[in-house]
C-alpha cells in the first residue's frame, strides 16, 4: 500500500486504468493483489470424470476450453472445463491465468455474484497430476501440453450457460447496456478488476440476460475500501 500524500490520486488512477499492469506495479498497488484465494469457496476436486462434447477456439495457446459432460455434486450435467498449462515459468504467480481466475471466482462466489447471475458458477478446480498421460493424450490429442508437460496442468470446472451465445451486433439491444455496465461495476466493487472488458467476454441468453466470462486477466485485491 502506498503511504504517499498522493494516495487518493493513485486510487483514482487505478480505477480509471485497471487494465494497465505496469502502472499498477508502479503505483504500488501490486502489493494489494491476492496471490492465493482469500476465501475457501472453490474446492479442489478429488477426481474428475468427463466426456468432451465440444472444444472451443482459444485466444491463448496455454489454455483449452471445452464443453464437457460430467457429474457435479452427483448430478450429471454439462459444464465448461477450462484447462491451464502450468505457469511456473512465471516468477510472480499473479501472472498465472489459473491463479488469477481461481482467486477471482473465490471472491465472486463468496460475495454472491455468481448467485446473482452476473457470472457463471465455479464448481471447483482440478489438478491433472494423478491422471494417466495415455488417457489424456487420447482425450486431448491436439493439446499436447495437457499430457506432455513435465508439470501437469490444472483446470476450473465452470457452469455451462445453456443457450448462451457471445454478445454481438446481431443480438445486442440497447436495454442490455446498463445491465452490462452495472454488472461490471458491481464486480469491481468487491475488489475484482476484470482487465479485459471486451464484448468477446460477454455472453447473452435468449431471454436477454447477460453474463461476464473469462477472468484469467483479472486482478483481485485484498481490500475493498480502495474501490
Amino acid at each position: 500500500m502506498s503511504n504517499s500524500s498522493n494516495e487518493e490520486e493513485d486510487k483514482e488512477f487505478l480505477r480509471s486504468n485497471p487494465w494497465k499492469w505496469e502502472e499498477v506495479i508502479q503505483a504500488g498497488w501490486i502489493n494489494w493483489v491476492l496471490e492465493t484465494p482469500q476465501f475457501p469457496c472453490i474446492l479442489q476436486l478429488d477426481s474428475l470424470e468427463y466426456s468432451v462434447i465440444e472444444t472451443f477456439d482459444s485466444t491463448n495457446d496455454s489454455t483449452e476450453v471445452m464443453k464437457v459432460y460430467t457429474k457435479v455434486n452427483g448430478i450429471e450435467k454439462l459444464a465448461i472445463l477450462k484447462v491451464y498449462q502450468d505457469a511456473s515459468r512465471y516468477r510472480d504467480t499473479r501472472l498465472d491465468g489459473f491463479i488469477r481466475e481461481l482467486v477471482a471466482y473465490s471472491n465472486l462466489t463468496h460475495f454472491g455474484l455468481c448467485d446473482e447471475g452476473l457470472v457463471p458458477h465455479c464448481y471447483g478446480w482440478y489438478d491433472f497430476a494423478s491422471d494417466d498421460p495415455v488417457v489424456l493424450s487420447e482425450r486431448h490429442p491436439y493439446v499436447p501440453f495437457i499430457w506432455e508437460d513435465e508439470v501437469a496442468p490444472r483446470a476450473l470446472l465452470l457452469e455451462y450457460l445453456e443457450d448462451a451465445v457471445p454478445l454481438s451486433a446481431e443480438n445486442y439491444t440497447p436495454q442490455m447496456a446498463p445491465a452490462v455496465v452495472d454488472a461490471l461495476q458491481r464486480i469491481q466493487s468487491f475488489g475484482i478488476i476484470h482487465r479485459d472488458p471486451e464484448i468477446r467476454n460477454i455472453v447473452v441468453r435468449p431471454d436477454g440476460n447477460t453474463f461476464w466470462v473469462k477472468a484469467s486477466f483479472s486482478l483481485t485485491f485484498e481490500s475493498l475500501t480502495m474501490f
